[in-house]
């Protein structure tokens, strides 16, 4: 594998890290606006599924916080669409903050 090659597979695994790392979604490109190369596509790719991890954590947030069981569902219908495996890191810590919470409130 040339230099060249292995640089832009560098900065294309960086670019998906600093994305997916991420707790926030990232509103500005790192690429100039207009840019079609591979590396505009790979950051395209990563913010999908940063935002797609933030929106499922907010859906689950909202389930577990649900007043009704119609509200439940309907939030749960929301995250089915944008869930994926990335859940099982994440529903234990977010289940025992909503517990937390919900003790500190009684």
């Amino acid at each position: 594998m040339s230099s060249a090659i292995a640089r832009l597979l560098d900065q294309a695994r960086a670019l998906t890290l600093e994305h997916l790392a991420s707790e926030a979604p990232q509103s500005q490109s790192t690429l100039p606006p207009g840019d079609e190369t591979f590396l505009a596509e790979v950051e395209r790719a990563a913010s999908r599924l940063s935002r797609s991890n933030i929106y499922a954590k907010h859906w689950f947030t909202e389930i577990l916080s649900a007043e009704s069981d119609l509200h439940a569902w309907a939030v749960f219908r929301l995250l089915l669409r944008c869930v994926d495996k990335r859940f099982w890191l994440w529903r234990r810590i977010l289940k025992e903050k909503s517990e937390q919470s919900a003790l500190a409130d009684v």
